[in-house]
């Protein structure tokens, strides 16, 4: 069967649930506080010497780029693919009833779209590609009849690709959703980012679809899947910070070994959000070092960063409105070619030009395949600037 690789999965952290479902992790109000008055205290006096022990940096080994793949392997979907599938079963067992289509939101850095295409590989449904610009801005009857195709359902991963925030550029998005909404164009899932559907949703007011998106990953579940990408390689790890040389999570068997809170941090640091929160866990990992378990095997130690030493990236503060402007474009777009930024912002094309090569680097925008996009690493730094503008955020 096509989707055995979907239903023989095993119990994931992976969840799809309902938006008003969807839980970002947060601080406790009192480790708030408590950070807030350590912060001062640590001003008013000398800092007093640690409980825990350091680990020692002798025969520490710096990480390659070959062994930080091991250690914090790319990210395999299957297993996401796997829960939304679960999540999907009620409108799948109904294919000829509305609605015609259910959506699914992503964060930015989720990656949403891949799973979308995993779970459209394993089931064998079509993939509709992005439309190009011309489509987008006016000539759009074509790409409509190939969503619409044989009647075969379809997958649209991207839906953040299918518009501009322009006076011609929502026409082709509008068309699309009515057309879905009333059956005209078939059975499908579509994909979206939670930045565009913000906005789409004041765009057209038809009556809406069911609705999933991913459930942020909290600090049990972003331990659970840093130890499941880790244990591809079949060694025996443990994850310690130098400084203290508590472990990150425990280790196998030992649940009552005090632990950082490393984990904890970078949850509420990523709002949940795998992606972002895997470049800056890359970004930690700083070596290894070898020596004997308990149980008399050879045990690796990998050295985590702690996450007072991790430096937060931030938006160059000069021309900081301006900068906010094109980032909020390019969430809203989920990405862009650099020569359609002006044609969503109110910048000319030579400023726009000069921002994006100011954030590019600073770390907060990529450029992949041609299209500008907010980095990962730089996420939770542009998320903030943005929501401290005013703008609509996800």
């Amino acid at each position: 069967m096509p989707d055995d690789a979907l239903t023989s999965a095993p119990t994931s952290i992976w969840e799809y649930v309902a938006p008003g479902e969807h839980r970002v992790p947060a601080a406790p109000v009192e480790q708030t506080v408590k950070a807030g008055l350590a912060t001062l205290w640590r001003q008013l006096r000398p800092r007093p010497r640690e409980v825990d022990q350091p680990l020692t940096r002798d025969e520490v080994e710096a990480l390659s780029d070959a062994r930080l793949a091991t250690l914090a392997p790319e990210p395999e979907w299957t297993d996401a693919a796997g829960a939304l599938d679960r999540a999907l079963q009620e409108w799948l067992a109904h294919p000829t009833q509305a609605p015609h289509a259910v959506v699914t939101l992503g964060h930015p850095h989720s990656g949403h779209e891949s799973v979308l295409r995993r779970w459209a590989q394993i089931r064998g449904w079509r993939v509709v590609r992005d439309p190009d610009e011309r489509e987008i801005l006016g000539a759009h009857a074509s790409w409509l009849s190939e969503l619409a195709g044989d009647g075969a359902p379809w997958v649209l991963p991207a839906l953040q690709h299918c518009f501009l925030r322009h006076v011609d550029g929502l026409a082709l998005v509008r068309a699309a959703l009515d057309g879905i909404n009333n059956g005209k164009l078939g059975h499908g899932i579509i994909g979206c980012d939670t930045w565009a559907w913000a906005f789409l949703r004041h765009q057209w007011h038809g009556q809406g679809f069911p609705t999933l998106i991913a459930q942020a990953f909290d600090t049990d579940r972003l331990s659970t899947w840093f130890a499941q990408l880790a244990s591809a390689g079949g060694e025996h790890l443990v994850f310690r910070q130098p400084d203290t040389g508590r472990y990150v999570w425990p280790p196998r068997g030992e649940d009552g070994v005090p632990v950082s809170d490393y984990v904890r941090s970078l949850a509420v640091h990523s709002r949940g959000i795998p992606g972002v929160a895997w470049v800056t866990w890359r970004r930690s990992l700083v070596g290894t070092a070898r020596g004997p378990a308990g149980d008399g095997r050879a045990v690796t130690t990998v050295l985590v960063r702690a996450w007072a030493d991790l430096r937060d990236l931030a938006v160059p503060a000069d021309g900081e409105g301006e900068a906010a402007l094109v980032l909020q474009a390019l969430l809203v777009h989920g990405g862009l070619p650099l020569d359609l930024v002006p044609l969503v912002t109110p910048l000319p094309a030579d400023e726009v030009a000069a921002i994006v090569s100011r954030l590019e680097g600073a770390e907060l925008v990529t450029c992949t395949g041609g299209r500008y996009e907010v980095s990962a690493l730089g996420y939770p730094a542009v998320r903030k600037l943005v929501a401290g503008r005013g703008f609509v955020t996800d």
